[in-house]
């Protein structure tokens, strides 16, 4: 869920709501993808890999942390 987004549909029209903003900090040559493509994308990463990357990617940051909580909040 992304700013109360719980579906591509609305991911893709949050971007295009907030197109200005994320222009200024992304690269959108092709503007906001569609909701076909964020579903698409999404669709091809391995779940085994993306957790395992995911998990090294925490306990770097815990390491960076000292051990102080870091709040994770979403999927």
């Amino acid at each position: 869920m992304i700013a109360g987004a719980d579906g591509w549909v609305a991911v893709s029209s949050y971007g295009r709501a907030k197109e200005k903003w994320l222009t200024e900090i992304l690269d959108l040559e092709n503007r906001i993808p569609s909701h076909d493509i964020f579903g698409h994308v999404f669709s091809m990463i391995n779940i085994e890999q993306f957790s395992e990357c995911f998990s090294r990617w925490v306990k770097e940051l815990s390491a960076l942390s000292k051990g102080e909580i870091i709040s994770l909040n979403g999927k």
